[in-house]
């Protein structure tokens, strides 16, 4: 199927079938198709046609849904970005702020184009965690690609309702509303993350599936683990998952499996199944039957036809700049960034390991470990924590809890207790903004 056939497909074969739950309303793919073409029809009337790159930038719902599929249909290219990105909105052909910019016409026939594989369906923006956010084009090829691999690994029924609440201009939430309409399935579009609300969501047992981030993941299971094993698949990633956590999500009978994924590959990379998390625990899975894993120097390296064209190597491999390494049953361990490695005193140490044993302390809900630049160090290694509620903040009982498992060079030098960890949008922790916020503090 070409793309602009994805929605068509759909809406003569299954047009009863819901495709969209979102602001109160269930849009079967009849209705889908019949909304989608009139903001389609109305973009036109704006200017916009294929190649032409839009901005969205408003609250997620079924609107946000009408105006991606729209521009997909018009073979142009989707920008979800976040309300507070500094760029301009000079910087692309239409700029949709709020769902009253959204243009409708009305009309029987849209001029027909050509969309093939490598035509650009959005431009997302990569988390920045790393360094400066860049902009990420993703072509169809990219997303079928992903959409099949993702089916292989996690299998998908003609029923299945997908729960997105992550940020759509987050690769992890936007891929869900392009995989639903390759597949033919339904998606449930929630504004934001508020515990409650998903679980009342999943509590209702419609829903087939949901991605969460670790946070999310925490949240819900100490608002509802009966709602949280409503779900065939509950799906983590978007930041290191605690060992701790995905142990107590098993203990509670949540259906958890754990994905690596990157914007610059589309989403998903690998998958540890359900069945597997038990036996595998901290592991990321095997590559999607649609991607390729390898290990250079430490560093994981990524191939195969869901990676974006502008960010493969001449030798068509994407560099990740996290470093892991895969076991004897091709598995995928992720070990932390190449780039995140603190030299303390000579040694080097990676964040994640530090993070892993703090965050195993019965005292301890969340942990981040961080370098402060330091003249007799180098980099003076420390670490926040986030307690579990009602627990006491004793640092040295901290340091020793990590002399037990590390040696000496990796026990933080300076702990702190914070309300919360910062995140970005992805919901990795922002180590940069720990850093400086601690260097600005009083030894």
């Amino acid at each position: 199927m070409k793309p602009e056939t994805w929605l068509d497909t759909h809406a003569e074969h299954a047009p009863d079938r819901p495709a969209v739950i979102a602001d109160d309303r269930i849009l079967d793919f009849a209705t889908l198709r019949e909304e989608v073409r009139a903001v389609a029809l109305g973009l036109i009337g704006e200017g916009i046609g294929p190649g032409a790159r839009v901005r969205v930038s408003f609250e997620p719902g079924l609107d946000y849904v009408l105006v991606v599929h729209a521009l997909l249909l018009l073979g142009a290219t989707s920008c979800p970005v976040d309300p507070r990105d500094p760029r301009s909105v000079s910087d692309y052909d239409l700029s949709l702020e709020s769902s009253a910019d959204i243009p409708r016409g009305f009309g029987h026939e849209l001029p027909g184009h050509a969309t093939d594989p490598t035509t650009t369906v959005c431009e997302i923006t990569s988390s920045g965690t790393t360094g400066i956010p860049k902009s990420v084009s993703l072509s169809a090829g990219n997303v079928f690609w992903s959409a099949i691999g993702s089916a292989h690994a996690l299998g998908v029924e003609p029923d299945d309702r997908w729960l997105v609440c992550l940020p759509l201009f987050h690769v992890s939430g936007l891929m869900p509303l392009y995989r639903a309409l390759i597949y033919g399935t339904a998606v449930t579009i929630h504004a934001d993350f508020a515990a409650s609300r998903v679980a009342a969501e999943l509590a209702g047992g419609e829903v087939s599936g949901v991605s969460l981030v670790p946070t999310a993941l925490r949240d819900l299971i100490a608002a509802d683990t009966v709602a949280l094993r409503q779900p065939r698949t509950v799906l983590t990633g978007g930041a290191a998952t605690p060992t701790a956590l995905i142990e107590e999500a098993i203990e509670a009978g949540v259906p958890v499996c754990v994905t690596y994924g990157l914007t610059e590959a589309t989403s998903q990379v690998t998958v540890l199944s359900t069945s597997e998390v038990p036996e595998a625990i901290g592991s990321v899975g095997r590559p999607l039957v649609t991607s390729r894993v390898k290990i250079d120097q430490g560093e994981v390296l990524v191939g195969g036809p869901t990676v974006a064209t502008g960010c493969r190597e001449r030798d068509g491999w994407l560099r990740t700049g996290d470093r892991g390494r895969i076991d004897s049953d091709g598995r995928l361990w992720i070990e932390g960034r190449v780039d995140e490695m603190i030299i303390t005193g000579g040694e080097n140490v990676f964040p994640a390991e530090v993070e892993s044993v703090l965050s195993s302390h019965p005292s301890v809900k969340e942990a981040v470990a961080y370098g402060v630049d330091d003249v007799r160090w180098q980099q003076e290694l420390r670490a926040a924590v986030v307690l579990e509620d009602g627990a006491r903040f004793d640092p040295e009982a901290l340091r020793e809890w990590c002399g037990m498992e590390l040696p000496p060079y990796k026990v933080p030098k300076l702990l702190e207790s914070v309300d919360e960890i910062p995140l970005g949008p992805s919901g990795k922790p922002r180590r940069t903004e720990l850093a400086k916020r601690s260097s600005s503090q009083p030894r």
